[in-house]
């Protein structure tokens, strides 16, 4: 079941949205020592997703791709971490599947599978977004050599990022279905605005942190785990809590103060990502007559229709700036307990049951406990 029933109330449209699930991030460490070959690494250009990477041209992806499969034999631990992340499971995740089997637009795989073979594109898929898209940005690789890849200089960890989560509606390729000049995503536009940003921690510093053992001590590499709003713990640090339970007349009132804790806005990413924040009865979710004991609030992005596509007409998301939102939810007066649940959810769960998604696929719970009336709780 969705938690306590919630219902979104955006847009009804369901319109085609390329779900981009993964939190990108440019990985600034070198796999070799090698030099570049004299041959330059043909980029895509500037104009679209990976442009600022210098994504593997038409002629060259093929090659890359060699090239790609040849880092696992002496980065075991960086690979199986890949495997399973959201960089790895770019194009292979069943909520990405489900939107890319509705368009299929050429623009979805340049950032979801940009090691792809143009003429055949059923192959290099599997990898995702792969360890050259990010590592070998300056130059064709040594086709005989796999450590001669390099980084280039200029290359920044944040533009890097930007590449693929920070891009304009004209980018999807799908006239009509975004009103032109706006971003779908700004992760990066974002972050410049967070107070991480102005202590000069970036992407990586949260995304791609020095791995650990179990024991908490250092495993000597960098985490490709690549850990964002699908992961519980990851999700969780991410926001500030504070709740307030007070009887009102006939009502109990639950004052919400939240604030990201992000570099970015919470939540960041695809159009369609919400933060779901309820509270019900925890003793009975429904009444005599059968009516719900819950309200709830969402925090996202709002658009509305236009003749040239849905446009931008709100953001309820936490700010980037640690701004705290503020708001009131209610409940009868009889409730002694409230359920706090708070809840990430990557499409509409009404999209996702028509896209014949699970919910685990969707949704991940961030947050669900209970509190006292009257009480004062901080998570």
């Amino acid at each position: 079941m969705w938690p306590l029933g919630g219902v979104r109330a955006v847009v009804s449209v369901e319109v085609s949205l390329l779900v981009v699930i993964t939190v990108v991030a440019f990985a600034p460490a070198g796999c070799g020592h090698g030099v570049p070959s004299e041959t330059p690494r043909v980029a895509a250009g500037d104009d679209g997703p990976l442009g600022a990477l210098g994504a593997p041209s038409q002629e060259v992806a093929g090659a890359w791709l060699t090239h790609e499969t040849r880092c696992d034999g002496c980065h075991p631990q960086h690979a199986r971490e890949h495997v399973r992340s959201a960089h790895g499971r770019a194009f292979t995740h069943p909520v990405f599947r489900a939107e890319y089997a509705r368009t299929s637009s050429p623009a979805c795989a340049r950032c979801h599978a940009p090691l792809a073979v143009p003429e055949a594109p059923s192959v290099g898929t599997e990898r995702g977004i792969g360890c050259t898209v990010c590592h070998a940005v300056a130059a064709r690789r040594d086709e005989m050599d796999p450590t001669s890849c390099i980084v280039a200089a200029e290359a920044t960890p944040r533009a890097g990022c930007a590449t693929c989560h920070e891009f304009p509606s004209e980018w999807l390729e799908t006239p009509g279905e975004y009103a032109p000049g706006q971003l779908l995503q700004r992760t990066v536009l974002e972050h410049a605005q967070s107070s991480a940003y102005a202590t000069g921690s970036g992407c990586v510093d949260c995304h791609a942190p020095p791995a650990t053992r179990a024991d908490g001590t250092l495993a000597g590499y960098t985490s490709h785990a690549w850990l964002g709003g699908r992961d519980v713990r990851t999700l969780r640090a991410s926001f500030e809590l504070q709740a307030l339970t007070t009887r009102d007349g006939d009502e109990v009132r639950v004052t919400l103060r939240m604030r990201s804790r992000a570099g970015h806005s919470v939540p960041t990413g695809d159009v369609y990502r919400a933060l779901v924040v309820e509270v019900a009865d925890a003793d009975r979710t429904t009444g005599t007559d059968g009516t719900a004991r819950s309200d709830l609030t969402q925090l996202e992005r709002q658009f509305e229709e236009t003749p040239l596509g849905l446009r931008e007409v709100g953001d309820t998301r936490l700010p980037a700036d640690g701004t705290p939102r503020e708001f009131v939810l209610t409940l009868p007066r009889d409730v002694e307990r409230v359920r706090v649940v708070v809840e990430w959810q990557a499409l509409r769960p009404s999209v996702a049951g028509a896209r014949r998604l699970s919910e685990d696929d969707v949704r991940v719970v961030a947050l669900d406990d209970i509190m006292s009336v009257p009480d004062t709780v901080t998570w």
